[in-house]
């Protein structure tokens, strides 16, 4: 019970995605999705929204912050020193692609001609 009211009745009722809308977040993401993935997904999704909607809803103001990137502490930072160090050549070993000593890696943004 929540404030008087069952959980189901306490619950935000958020609306399934559409499933143009998940095949259009799977193409963003470069995914090949069949259609029960894709209405397994719309579900996935569904309660994911939901959870982050009830998320949104919890009192936070009594809580301190652990961290924040104003505050001194959080500012402790090693110093960069170089260490070991996988050679070039085994690292390009594992790699499905390489080109004059460096990974080889597919476009992923066009450019204007």
């Amino acid at each position: 019970m929540v404030d008087g009211k069952s959980m189901s009745e306490a619950e935000p009722q958020i609306e399934r995605l559409a499933a143009d809308q998940v095949r259009a977040i799977a193409r963003l993401a470069r995914l090949a999705c069949t259609d029960l993935e894709i209405e397994r997904l719309r579900t996935d999704l569904a309660a994911i929204l939901k959870y982050i909607d009830r998320l949104e809803g919890v009192d936070v103001s009594g809580v301190t912050d652990t961290m924040h990137p104003d505050r001194q502490e959080a500012q402790s930072f090693r110093n960069d020193v170089p260490g070991l160090h996988l050679p070039r050549e085994e690292a390009l070993a594992a790699a499905p692609r390489a080109d004059a000593g460096a990974f080889a890696v597919q476009k992923v943004m066009e450019t204007s001609p």
